[in-house]
Parts: structure tokens; C-alpha cells; sequence
């Protein structure tokens, strides 16, 4: 069972079952409430689990093989909410290089099983965008 016991832990299981394709373990993060909001990069806003569930089975079943090193990951948490800006750092497996940093934000509410996504948006950085110093590998 995940632990998701503070956003910190939930942010870290999005990213673990994103890196593992895990559709399960990804939905096991989201909230089940219908106000959940998932916006990929070059993409339209996705409302609702079913369609949330759908766009991460797609991309499970045709992205490539990729790890993340998460850089500059600021949570601002309140009560109930919790928000991270991040900077997503993407490696796809047989490439040296990592791509372009994507700027990510994502919100959780704390729900009686834990703190559950409700808000992930990813979007490519500028060029001139340079890695800030701290942030976490995921693994």
C-alpha cells in the first residue's frame, strides 16, 4: 500500500509510478473526486479520473523507457492543500543527454487516506532555463 501520509511522499509515488508505468500505482495517487485536473505538455485540459486513467494508459503504452531527476521541487502546504512547483528533468532510456527541463506543478488535498493529487501541469521550460541547485532524484 502507498504512503501517502504528506505530499511530499505523494509527489514521490506520481513520479515512481510514472517511471515504472505503473497505471495502478498512478491511479492510486489521484483523488477520486471529479474536480481532478491532469493538463500534459501541448495537451487539453483533462477533467475527471476516466480521463485522467485514459491519457496515462496512452502514454504507458507508448512512451518510451524514462527516469526523472527532479530539481528545485518547492511544496507550499496548508491544512487541507498542498502545492509543488518543480522542475521535471527527463532522461529516456540509450540517450545520454536529458531532455529540455519541463516546468510541473501539481496540487494535493488531504483526504482521509492520505494527501491525493489534484491538479498535475507539465509544460516545456525556456532554453535559457538552467537547473536550480537542490531537488531530489527520483528513483
Amino acid at each position: 500500500m502507498l504512503d501517502l501520509t504528506t505530499p511530499q511522499l505523494a509527489s514521490r509515488a506520481f513520479y515512481d509510478a510514472f517511471m515504472r508505468r505503473d497505471l495502478d500505482a498512478m491511479m492510486a495517487v489521484w483523488s477520486k473526486e471529479p474536480d481532478t485536473v491532469c493538463i500534459h505538455p501541448m495537451s487539453d485540459r483533462l477533467v475527471g479520473r476516466a480521463a485522467i486513467r485514459n491519457s496515462w494508459r496512452e502514454i504507458f503504452l507508448h512512451a518510451p523507457e524514462i527516469a526523472f531527476r527532479n530539481r528545485g521541487s518547492r511544496i507550499v502546504t496548508g491544512t487541507d492543500l498542498a502545492l509543488e512547483t518543480v522542475l521535471e528533468v527527463i532522461h529516456l532510456h540509450g540517450q545520454e543527454r536529458a531532455q529540455p527541463a519541463m516546468a510541473a506543478s501539481n496540487a494535493f488535498r488531504r483526504e482521509e487516506s492520505g494527501w491525493r493529487m489534484i491538479l498535475h501541469q507539465a509544460g516545456p521550460m525556456g532554453e535559457q532555463a538552467e537547473e536550480p541547485v537542490g531537488g531530489h532524484a527520483v528513483h
